[in-house]
This record gives C-alpha cells, structure tokens and sequence, in this order.
C-alpha cells in the first residue's frame, strides 16, 4: 500500500541531498526522465508489468494445453460412445443367443432323456450291453456336467465385464461433467488473468486430476479389452461344443 502511494523502501528520495539539485538541472532530458520516475515511484509499476505479461503468457500457453485436453476428452468421449453401441448390439445378439442356446439344451436334454430310456429298455433285455451302456450313460453326464460348467462361468466373467462396462460409462458422464466445469473454470480464467494464484492453481489441481482419471480410465479399458476378448472365444468355444 505504501509503494502504491510512493512511499517506498528503495525510493531514497526523501532527503535531497547537496548537490542533487544542480546535478538534475544539468542533466540531460532522459536522465531527469529516470530520476523523475524513480522518484514518483512508478518503476514498481513496470515491473508489475512485466510480471503480469509473464503471467499472461504462461496462462496464455496452460490454455492451449487445456484446450488440447478438451479435444482428447471429446475424441476419448466419442470413442466411448461408439463403444456403447456396440455393446448394445452385443446384448441383443447375446439375447438371442441364450434363447438359441436354451432351445439346443432344451432338445439335447430330451434326446438324452430319450437315450437314458433306451439304455435302460436294453439294459432290461440285455444283460451284456449294460456295462457299456453304462459307461457310455456317465460319459454323457459328465460331457454335459462339464460343458454346463464352463458355459456358467463364461456367463458369470461376461457379466463381471459388463459390469465393468457400465462403471466405466458412469466415469464417461463423470468426465463430461467435469468437462463443462473445466471449460467454465477456463472462461474464469480468461476474464480473471490478472486476478489471483489461488485460483491458477486450483485449476492446475483440478487438470492434473482430470488427467489421472483419464489415464486411468484408459489403463482400464486396455486392460479389459484382451480379456473380454478372450471369454468371448472361450464362450463361442464352450457354446459350439
């Protein structure tokens, strides 16, 4: 408040001393100009000057980097929407596949039952078949104990990536929220370049989480997409056998 009024530490112009006024009074104009200035205090002011015009570069250049995060958002944004409709055709397509599938159970359950009947027809008119027909009976079983399990827990792994999925999709609308914030926050920015660090660098803290989620939302889908692959073949697998 002092130096604004010119009453500053390094202004050592409150005592003329002897001499000072002659020496002013022959020098020439741009010398006088800079005593002039140094006495009214005003060097303060340029050097405020060129801190801001710092500062305002610096904003000028986080802005751009905001900008260039935006972009990705929308790219990762639409990326992610393409995504969901092709999760949406999944889930239509896996209906129909669980009705196909629970039709071929259906009638695999009946041509077993049917078997089983004639095994036991012939196991009651003849004694030497029943032996393989019994082996034959439990390998059967077993088939369709194994193949049962192992469509279960490709079910169960397919649902657990679904899930995944939708958490996923819920951090997609999070980070459009948070994109609509950031582009406020830039707009606060814009208007307030002179103002306050405080608020710089709570917007620094907000991009550097933002971008921590977007990297971990892309580690996770990464992660995920090999696996999801991987069931995919194994239920194909488990669905032809």
């Amino acid at each position: 408040l002092l130096e604004s009024a010119g009453f500053s530490r390094s202004n050592p112009y409150y005592i003329v001393k002897q001499g000072k006024i002659n020496q002013m009074a022959t020098a020439p104009d741009s010398q006088r100009l800079k005593l002039l200035r140094e006495v009214a205090g005003t060097r303060v002011y340029d050097e405020r000057k060129e801190e801001s015009s710092v500062i305002l570069r610096e904003t000028e250049g986080k802005r751009e980097k905001i900008e260039e995060l935006l972009k990705y958002i929308d790219e990762r944004l639409s990326t992610l929407q393409d995504e969901k409709e092709e999760l949406k055709e999944y889930q239509k397509w896996d209906k129909m596949r669980r009705s196909l599938e629970y039709t071929i159970h259906d009638n695999e359950l009946k041509d077993t039952r049917k078997k089983l009947d004639d095994l036991q027809e012939r196991r009651e008119n003849s004694g030497a078949e029943t032996h393989k027909l019994r082996d034959l009976q439990q390998q059967a079983a077993d088939k369709i104990k194994a193949i049962s399990k192992d469509v279960r827990e490709l079910k169960a792994r397919v649902q657990t990536y679904l899930d995944e999925k939708d958490a996923m999709m819920g951090e997609h609308q999070e980070l459009t929220k948070q994109k609509a914030k950031l582009e406020l926050s830039i707009k606060d920015l814009q208007e307030e370049l002179d103002g306050d660090s405080g608020a710089k660098k709570k917007l620094e803290l907000e991009l550097l989480k933002l971008k921590e989620k977007v990297e971990k939302t892309q580690e996770q889908l990464d992660a995920i997409a090999p696996k999801y692959e991987q069931m995919r073949q194994r239920e194909e697998s488990a669905a032809t056998q």
